[in-house]
């Protein structure tokens, strides 16, 4: 066994335990929150099911007559134990009926309390999606991708087809096809119930229609259909053959029993290992792109193949690094020694340069004191003197032999001691420089660290704005749940496909920030960059030219008027435009109809917003339906603590005891459909908003709904009282009145000039000339 066999078994095995089991129970959460229950309500709740397909021999205390046992046992009593505390209280009927006593100590037992799906392995978790989290396949396969029942039924209207009929080719099979299906799955009320004939079929199965059979080409799906029209047996059915995310569930728990659980030997070749991964990748990218991390699934999957698993290459590695300073240390250690030699032996040269000359200058002392002695000596000597004159000759040769001998070597000695004053000079001078060097790089990296110190907290600050804030609001709007999905959200994703800009516009309170943040939720799945703008000048900071983004530019021209100006907004229009035309980048602008109105000419002069949409939220087709206000008004309830009740029970919205939050406040159904059936001045969403979470609004019940709020009455009555002093907020007031007794309808070039000065008298107590003023105002 080769190590890198056994490495890619350990990389095979952390693939499959860690990262599918981590992709299974994320699927799990998903379905928790779509469905806002606890891990530990939601198997109280399906706790009878769960404990059949443990126990499937006899009936239990909580089995009806009519209750049918599966077929065969799933999981096994070890597994049960784990979910479920046999030791928790049970059911009245269980311990008055003797037989009953005798039954497993898990029958109608309560979920552990406080227990997390982190507890679930592949098994458990791939046996709760498949028998109890039908809801999240449907999500994946309807919601997620913006179909209904109806599109996805026509979409796999073949392979249904087969299931009824598996063993009969039609007209849609191709050369060769074999069903993988020994016999029928579903019935043929069910086909009916399902689909309608609609057209004639084709023509090579009219020969054969006369047999009573249907055509697959001449029906498409009943008109309407929903999931509750559908029995959760065929459902069950449907999703095993047709769901995409149901199959990856399904491959991922097949190579953990092949490629892990029953191998032979602890080791896998590098053609089987890439294989494997390739496989497993695919499926956990599918469930990755429901669950909304994609992003981090393909960071744990990149980690995982670049990762060694091999700690003999790490001790090597780190072996190696150690020789390397320990070679440094010791080239280090062998310039010092050097640096002391060159030291000594200048000293020694100087000692030996010295006692040279000092011998020299003994024998010149000599020589001067002979040739005194000889000018001094009596005559008597001058014989002995001639007779030793060859001798003294013989002498001073050999002085002045000595003396040439001196001076060469002095000059050598002073030869090498320049050298070494040369080298040592050298040296220094080498060393200067390189220490020069060394400190202007020390300077610069410091102006660096200190330019970057500077510049940190605002690139900080401005990725937290863009980026970190931005997911933080998508995070909290997907938390809230209290977002109903419209029509409005489809079609706007679909004009964002063939268009890269999108206004969308609509009064306050009506909904266009959070149908916004939706659209960046669904587009940050599939990969886009996502980022919010409160301020246009914001954006050349956040523009990445060579990534896919969209950006939410909400209310940059003003939330209550216009604040567009023209001479320094206009550029950042014209970059904006010229962004957008690289292809990958998208915009979605918000902006209220009343400021709309007033900056009218930047949308019909800006070349941006040429071939730009425009979504009306409150535009006929798109303002919404009785049952989306009743969906969302529940939504709302359903977080804020409120409950809906039937009609012969007692309200309490409107007593003094529901200020308490902790208080659940009740609604009758009458009062529900009052309310739904009101059109609000500040938007249906936004009132149903204010309405559950203030309770002082509360107590107003279906009131607060019909009659506008306490700021627009304030408002109106200071410009009555402005009025009185300000000719402008006269006509003002004096045209809103004018406007509620003409049956809120105003004609600018039919105004009845006579009835707006009895108005301005009535109001104001004076008979000033009605065309006066309005020169005036002009």
């Amino acid at each position: 066994m080769t190590q890198k066999e056994q490495e890619n078994f350990l990389k095979n095995a952390i693939l499959i335990v860690d990262h599918t089991k981590n992709a299974l129970i994320a699927l799990v959460d998903l379905d928790l929150q779509n469905k806002s229950l606890t891990f530990e309500q939601f198997l109280n709740k399906n706790r009878h099911e769960a404990y059949h397909l443990c126990y499937n021999r006899g009936k239990c205390c909580q089995c009806v007559p009519s209750y049918m046992l599966p077929s065969g046992r799933i999981i096994y009593p070890a597994q049960l134990e784990i979910l479920y505390d046999k030791l928790s209280p049970k059911l009245a009927c269980h311990g008055r009926i003797l037989r009953l006593r005798a039954m497993p100590p898990v029958c109608c037992s309560l979920a552990q309390t406080g227990i997390s799906t982190n507890i679930l392995d592949i098994s458990l978790a791939r046996c709760i999606l498949t028998n109890f989290c039908h809801e999240v396949f449907w999500y994946s396969c309807l919601q997620f991708k913006g179909k209904s029942l109806e599109d996805f039924l026509n979409l796999n209207k073949h392979t249904i087809y087969h299931l009824l009929n598996n063993n009969t080719r039609c007209c849609l099979c191709p050369s060769g096809f074999v069903f993988p299906c020994d016999r029928p799955q579903i019935i043929q009320t069910e086909w009916n119930n399902m689909f309608s004939s609609l057209m004639l079929p084709c023509t090579n199965d009219r020969k054969r229609s006369y047999n009573g059979t249907t055509s697959i080409c001449s029906v498409s799906a009943t008109l309407g259909i929903s999931i509750h029209h559908i029995d959760l047996k065929l459902q069950n059915v449907l999703l095993q053959y047709c769901c995409p995310l149901r199959k990856s569930v399904i491959d991922l728990v097949e190579i953990r029993n092949v490629r892990y659980g029953h191998v032979q030997e602890a080791r896998m070749s590098d053609a089987d290992y890439k294989q494997v991964f390739q496989e497993i990748e695919n499926n956990l990218k599918a469930i990755a792109s429901v669950c909304g991390n994609i992003g981090e699934v393909k960071q744990k999957l990149q980690d995982l193949q670049n990762r060694t698993l091999d700690e003999t290459l790490c001790l090597q590695y780190q072996n190696s690094l150690l020789d390397h300073l320990r070679c440094v240390n010791d080239i280090q250690d062998n310039i010092e020694i050097c640096c002391k030699e060159v030291k000594t032996s200048v000293r020694k040269l100087g000692k030996d340069f010295s006692k040279k000359m000092s011998k020299l200058a003994n024998e010149q002392t000599v020589k001067a004191v002979a040739t005194e002695v000889k000018i001094r000596i009596p005559r008597k000597l001058d014989k002995y003197y001639m007779q030793s004159r060859r001798q003294q000759r013989t002498v001073q040769h050999s002085v002045a032999k000595l003396a040439r001998q001196c001076h060469d070597k002095s000059k050598e000695v002073e030869q090498q001691i320049d050298s070494v004053v040369e080298s040592i000079g050298d040296f220094k001078t080498n060393m200067d420089t390189r220490l020069d060097t060394i400190d202007n790089s020390v300077e610069i990296v410091s102006k660096n660290v200190e330019e970057f110190e500077k510049c940190l907290p605002e690139i900080v600050e401005k990725c937290i704005d863009e980026k970190g804030l931005t997911m933080l609001d998508i995070d909290n709007h997907s938390k809230e749940n209290t977002f109903v999905t419209t029509s409005v959200v489809s079609t706007c994703v679909q004009l964002l496909k063939d268009n890269n800009v999108l206004v969308l516009t609509g009064r306050a309170g009506s909904g266009k920030s959070r149908n916004s943040l939706e659209i960046l939720r669904q587009y940050k799945v599939i990969g886009f960059d996502v980022i919010k703008l409160s301020d246009l000048k914001d954006f050349e900071d956040s523009f990445k030219g060579d990534v896919e983004t969209i950006l939410l530019c909400e209310d940059i021209f003003g939330r209550t008027n216009n604040v567009f100006t023209q001479n320094s907004d206009v550029e950042i229009l014209d970059r904006v435009h010229a962004c957008v035309n690289m292809g990958k980048t998208k915009v979605i602008f918000t902006i209220r109809d009343i400021v709309k109105r007033s900056c009218k000419w930047v949308f019909s002069t800006y070349r941006l917003f040429y071939k730009s949409v425009e979504v009306d939220l409150c535009s006929k087709e798109l303002e919404l339906k009785l049952e989306e206000k009743k969906a969302l008004f529940v939504r709302y309830c359903h977080v804020n603590n409120f409950k809906i009740i039937g009609l012969n029970e007692q309200e309490n919205f409107k007593d003094e005891v529901i200020l308490d939050d902790k208080v659940t406040v009740k609604l009758n159904v009458i009062t529900l459909n009052q309310v739904i059936k009101t059109e609000p001045i500040l938007g249906f969403p936004q009132t149903c908003c204010l309405f559950t979470g203030n309770r002082k609004f509360t107590r107003l019940g279906e009131s607060f709904f019909k009659h506008p709020s306490s700021c627009l009455t304030e408002e109106i009555e200071n410009l009555r009282k402005s009025g009185k002093e300000n000719v402008s907020d006269k006509i003002k007031y004096s045209l809103l009145v004018y406007i509620l007794l003409n049956g809120d309808l105003l004609d600018k070039n039919q105004i009845n000039s006579n009835q707006m000065s009895e108005i301005i008298i009535s109001c104001y107590h004076n008979s000033a000339n009605y065309f006066y003023l309005i020169s005036t105002c002009n």
